[in-house]
């Protein structure tokens, strides 16, 4: 009977500590990685936190890392760098290794929390074959197949059998269909290989937070490997716009002056001022030229903040829509012509004309554009011819001027200005 009930009380009271959530319990620990990614401009190293996502990146991480630090957990910290293919393979090693170096002291200098160095290790992969690979397998372009063939088949360097190089992967990529694919990949995929990897492998349990994983990042990053996804979520762009300048009139003594400001989906709206008064009273000599432009242009390929930087702007192929307005007088010691009303505005009886254009804008640096373009339209306006005598002008035939061809010639050198397009 004793016995019964002394098992009775041990149980009675085993259940209450139960209860009471006083009896020990462990967990065990859990091994867990985490991956950041931060990016650069082209040939710069230096982290800048308004460059892409590099500031969320970057607070998620150091939240992280604060909380581990806390937690005295342990923890191995792995950074891989590498470079887009664009420059030499030394270069591209050294941007690496530079990249690798500046989130390295990074880390080690960090306010918020300490980490040893014995706990940092880098890789540096120079140019990111494997990451541009990987992007082309996932992406839609019509010559990828040959483009991922090179990259796979192709040594970074082929040698004859005196060990001369007469070829190298890049080349091949690069004379790849007169070179548009290797355009389209500086554009749109190579921004995203100049990176650094923050892979974080730590020890935890379940009372140290770790930050659920992104979902308003562009790609999803394995090491070594890159892998195209679209975007969950983006802060509408702020638009810049440009100002050029028509090398071509600047060439002919017509100083002239544009801008164009990106509407979205590829609209932009491009105006332009021209004009000129040269004259040489002994000579009787003028080359009076004033002109406005304005035209609606399309632009096939949708503009990049990550190639030219960190504005918005066009490149590639494009048409429009033109009209123009214009005055002008020219003579050089003999018959002039002048187009518009002698002694008024340009507004008063002007030459006007309007056409469709086609061109193709080039991206030089991160700032500078050039374009080409031609007009193909209506020109018609009132015209008179006279003859310079002692001073005097003698009218000798008013007409009306009318042409059809081209009416529009552009090299024009385009400046990049604008705010950031920043996503968040």
């Amino acid at each position: 009977m004793q016995k019964h009930f002394c098992i009775c009380i041990g149980i009675f009271f085993g259940c209450l500590l139960f209860l009471s959530g006083n009896t020990p319990t462990c967990a065990a620990p859990v091994d867990t990685t985490a991956h950041f990614t931060v990016y650069y401009p082209v040939e710069r190293s230096d982290l800048l936190t308004h460059y892409m996502m590099n500031g969320v990146t970057l607070r998620e991480m150091d939240k992280l890392l604060d909380s581990l630090c806390r937690a005295d957990a342990p923890m191995n910290i792995l950074l891989t760098s590498g470079a887009s293919p664009e420059g030499t393979e030394d270069l591209n090693l050294t941007l690496a290794d530079a990249r690798n170096e500046q989130m390295r002291m990074y880390l080690l200098t960090h306010k918020r929390y300490v980490i040893r160095s014995q706990d940092l290790s880098t890789v540096s992969m120079g140019a990111d074959w494997n990451g541009l690979a990987l992007a082309l397998e996932k992406s839609t372009y019509s010559w990828r197949k040959e483009a991922l063939l090179i990259i796979r088949n192709t040594p970074v360097w082929v040698h004859d059998r005196a060990g001369n190089i007469v070829d190298s992967k890049k080349k091949q990529l690069m004379d790849l269909r007169g070179g548009n694919p290797w355009r389209e990949m500086t554009q749109d995929i190579f921004p995203y290989l100049r990176r650094t990897e923050v892979e974080v492998t730590f020890k935890v349990d379940r009372t140290i937070p770790v930050p659920e994983p992104q979902t308003d990042t562009l790609y999803i990053h394995q090491r070594d490997t890159l892998v195209i996804e679209k975007h969950i979520k983006e802060e509408a762009p702020r638009y810049g716009f440009l100002l050029y300048t028509n090398l071509l009139y600047d060439a002919a003594a017509i100083p002239s002056i544009g801008t164009e400001i990106y509407l979205g989906k590829g609209w932009a709206l491009n105006t332009r001022w021209s004009g000129s008064w040269w004259s040489s009273k002994k000579k009787n000599r003028f080359w009076r030229i004033y002109g406005a432009e304005l035209a609606v242009r399309k632009y096939f390929r949708e503009p990049s903040d990550n190639a030219t930087g960190l504005f918005r702007s066009s490149t590639g192929h494009h048409v429009g829509a033109y009209g123009q307005l214009l005055t002008y007088d020219i003579e050089f010691a003999g018959k002039g012509y002048m187009g518009g009303k002698p002694g008024s505005s340009i507004f008063a009886a002007p030459t006007w004309s309007a056409g469709v254009e086609y061109g193709y804008t080039l991206a030089l640096t991160r700032h500078l554009n050039l374009d080409f373009s031609i007009g193909l339209g209506y020109l018609q306006g009132p015209q008179w011819q006279y003859l310079p005598a002692n001073g005097d002008y003698r009218y000798e035939e008013f007409r009306t001027f009318r042409w059809i061809g081209p009416t529009r010639a552009d090299i024009s050198l385009y400046w990049l200005i604008g705010m950031e397009n920043k996503k968040k």
